[in-house]
Order: structure tokens, then C-alpha cells, then sequence
């Protein structure tokens, strides 16, 4: 029988994880810069070839929610917090993280970055064993061949997302084109608590088969957020606790995201093969990056960097 639940495996003896992750430590000198430029591509690589002529389109979008909307099981994932507060006491930098990440769960609301894609094919192979799903949501680091090969790679750049976390929490939601969909929480934490547990959790459909511990993803709309909503192919990954970049000229978050994509996309932009559309909630900002206006986005922010660099 299955329930739904936070799960973070116990070590048995077995490897533990300190603060500093090493899957997050390549990305921490600029993660802004990563989260947008990793995610496009995952997106590109998840085309979905039967809409010649159609680009892939992927939104960011910075908004409210409530906390008891995107967090389940609120109080189950403060008291982890609280054994990974306890089990960190001599971490000066792991002591303020989850200091932080508990106050934040205390609140009504927090910020929460959402990265969309569309005109893709999903994460397919849900819940199985190999394939993306299993790529993006269980591997650390880059799969076999024939698991990159699977329509995204998803590396070590998946990692990106929790570095600009507070809660170092991230919601994966899919609908792929195997009709099969799917979504699921995963923090990375540290070993904590007693009996010890794994730095490395899901909020999942947890159950047990033949001894063997299963943590799949959800397909329950009950336990879906109001704000996951999609009810098309693709995926939407929704960085919990958004922590927004901080520049000595403080330019906003889509500033520099809009810089990061047409520094390393204007080619995809241009050819119609990507649009990308930006939404602040908060600030009131909303606009698009396409072919037909790319060349004088990057005319102006040719001017603009020039005249004040970030």
C-alpha cells in the first residue's frame, strides 16, 4: 500500500552528505547564469519534432504562493529542517542555510521561480528505471549514453535550480507524449536525524514491493499545488524560495536571465527555433524574446552592459 509522504532514504551504515554538495558546488560562483542557460537546453533537446515550424518556447515566471500551497506536509518538512539544523551545529554556513529555510516555512508566502517549457515532449519513462525521469529526478551527475539519448540530457546542470533555492527544494510537474504524467518535490539537504537519514529526499508515492522501497512521483490531483496547472505536454520545474541574484547595480532577476539567453541563444532565437517569454508578478514586468525582436534586444543590451556592467 502507498502513501504520500517525505522520504529521505536511511544511510545503513552507508555514505553520508554534508552541506557543501558536490553537484551544486560547480554552479555556486554564478547560478543565475546556469538555471538559465541549462534549462533552455534541456528544453531544446526535449523538441518535439512533430511541430516542424513551431518554436520551443520556454516561460520564467517569479510569483507568489502560499506556503502551505507548495510545500505538503508542511509540518513533516519543517521538523527535517529542524533535524538538519541540529545535525549541522558546528556548520556555521549550514546553521544560517536552514535557520533561514525555517523561518521561510514559517511564512505565509514565498517566492517561487517557475521555468515551463512547450512544443517539447515531456519527461518520458516516468517512475521507471532508466530513461529521463530517472535522469532528471533520481541520478546524480550525467546517466549512461542511452539514458542521455533519451530525448535531454539533464547532467550535472540539473543541480543549478536548488543552488538559487533557500529551501534547496525544487517541484518537477510533466505531462509527456506517452500520455503518463507526473510530479514530485526533491530537497537536498544533509544526513540528519536519528536513525540517520539521507541529505537526498522526495515528497513522493512512497511504498514497499518485494523489500524494496519505492519513491515514485505523484499522480494524485489532489496533492497537486493550485499554481501546477499545466494541462499540455512539456514540463514545468518550480524553484521553491527563489533567491534572487544580488549585483552591485541590482538589475532584477530577468535582466541578467534575458542577458545569459541572448548571449548563448541568440542563433536559436533568431531562427525561430526558440521564444522565450518573461513574467514578474511581483514587478509588473512582462515581455517576449522572438525572432522578430531579438536583433534589437541585443542592440540595446549591447548600449545598456556597456554603459553599466553587473
Amino acid at each position: 500500500m502507498s502513501e504520500y509522504k517525505w522520504h529521505f532514504p536511511g544511510t545503513e551504515g552507508g555514505v553520508e552528505q554534508g552541506f557543501e554538495d558536490s553537484s551544486m558546488a560547480y554552479f555556486k560562483s554564478d547560478p543565475h547564469y546556469y538555471i538559465a542557460r541549462e534549462t533552455i537546453q534541456n528544453a531544446l533537446d526535449a523538441r518535439d519534432e512533430s511541430k516542424k515550424g513551431e518554436p520551443v518556447v520556454v516561460e520564467f515566471k517569479l510569483f507568489k504562493a502560499d506556503v502551505s500551497d507548495a510545500i505538503p506536509n508542511l509540518e513533516d518538512y519543517q521538523n527535517i529542517l529542524e533535524q538538519n539544523l541540529k545535525s549541522n551545529s558546528t556548520n556555521s554556513n549550514a546553521k544560517r542555510f536552514f535557520k533561514r529555510a525555517i523561518e521561510i516555512s514559517k511564512q505565509k508566502s514565498l517566492n517561487i521561480l517557475s521555468i515551463s517549457d512547450s512544443n517539447t515532449v515531456g519527461v518520458n519513462d516516468i517512475n521507471k528505471d532508466k530513461g529521463r525521469w530517472h535522469g532528471l529526478i533520481k541520478m546524480v551527475g550525467k546517466g549512461s549514453q542511452e539514458q542521455r539519448n533519451m530525448g535531454g540530457t539533464f547532467g550535472i546542470g540539473k543541480a543549478a535550480p536548488f543552488v538559487c533555492s533557500e529551501l534547496r527544494t525544487v517541484l518537477y510537474n510533466t505531462i509527456n507524449k506517452q500520455n503518463n504524467s507526473a510530479f514530485i518535490w526533491k530537497s537536498i539537504f544533509t544526513t540528519h536525524g536519528s536513525p540517520k537519514r539521507q541529505g537526498y529526499g522526495f515528497f513522493c508515492d512512497y511504498s514497499v514491493k518485494d523489500g524494496e522501497t519505492i519513491a515514485n512521483g505523484l499522480q494524485s490531483k489532489k496533492q497537486k499545488p493550485s499554481f501546477a496547472d499545466r494541462n499540455y505536454n512539456g514540463t514545468d520545474l518550480f524553484i521553491l524560495g527563489f533567491r534572487k541574484p544580488i549585483t552591485k547595480n541590482k538589475h532584477s532577476w530577468h535582466v541578467l536571465f534575458k542577458r545569459v539567453i541572448l548571449n548563448n541563444y541568440f542563433a536559436s532565437l533568431y531562427d525561430n527555433e526558440l521564444r522565450i517569454i518573461m513574467k514578474d508578478v511581483v514587478e509588473k514586468k512582462d515581455y517576449e524574446i522572438n525572432s522578430s525582436n531579438v536583433v534589437e534586444f541585443m542592440k540595446q543590451d549591447y548600449v545598456f552592459s556597456g554603459l553599466d556592467r553587473s
